[in-house]
């Protein structure tokens, strides 16, 4: 789980580090800030999921990150010595806050809390993004959504922009029109049953193509796709003609 941790004073940052490293192994430290205003354009670029903020700051609280943003897809922790934050924060409709000098119990449990809480968000939007999809009539169905499982939890995207997927030590990396690679813990199996209804063929081993997306078929070496992407795929001989049949239908 994607986590940035924002506070001033570096050693603090350090300890909690340190802490979370031992104690909380499902958490990935992917920044540090040391003040709101950096933070922001952090938050922005890392896309976290969790993030631990220092409720006083020298120029600000931490409870000013939330005048920045519209909307909070992340979980948040507040750190703080200060116990008068305890009940503003809930106010802010938070996690909750850690009290300094840490306790490793209360550290875990609040962040299997923001565990929870994301698994939660997913489902809702995972519902959400179904009953749009079965809103659009068949003709449009290239418009619709699936969830992409990755390691932060699921990215949303439009079958009619996934270009291809290829397998990827036992997960499978997923290349979309925007030239995004998008690495998802699912493996090819799975999305060959997923796409099978959206016109996408499975040319080798490796590789799932989307057919809207074939620019070329070339001939030699057994057989070789130009994708949109600009990419060269294989066509393994024993798919050739299934793959050719599939063109034929399309």
């Amino acid at each position: 789980m994607k986590t940035l941790i924002i506070d001033n004073e570096s050693n603090q940052r350090n300890v909690l580090r340190e802490l979370l490293s031992k104690y909380c192994p499902c958490l990935t430290v992917s920044g540090e800030a040391e003040s709101i205003s950096t933070a922001q354009q952090l938050i922005e670029d890392k896309q976290p999921s969790l993030l631990f903020i220092d409720v006083e700051m020298p120029n600000d609280s931490g409870l000013d990150l939330f005048k920045l943003f519209k909307h909070f897809p992340f979980e948040v922790i507040f750190v703080t010595e200060f116990g008068r934050y305890s009940i503003q924060a809930f106010e802010f409709n938070t996690l909750q806050i850690i009290h300094r000098p840490f306790n490793e119990l209360k550290l875990i449990a609040a962040v299997e809390k923001a565990r929870a809480r994301l698994d939660e968000k997913q489902r809702d939007a995972y519902n959400q993004m179904i009953l749009e999809n079965l809103k659009r009539p068949v003709e449009d169905s290239l418009n619709n959504q699936i969830a992409i499982p990755v390691f932060e939890g699921l990215e949303f995207v439009r079958v009619k922009d996934i270009v291809r997927c290829a397998s990827d030590a036992g997960n499978t990396s997923v290349y979309l029109t925007s030239g995004k690679r998008i690495y998802s813990t699912k493996n090819l199996k799975q999305y060959q049953r997923i796409l099978k209804p959206y016109s996408f063929f499975r040319t080798h081993n490796s590789h799932l193509v989307n057919i809207s997306h074939i620019k070329k078929y070339l001939k030699q070496d057994g057989g070789t796709i130009a994708m949109s992407d600009g990419v060269f795929v294989p066509v393994s001989a024993r798919k050739k003609n299934d793959f050719l049949r599939a063109m034929e239908d399309f």
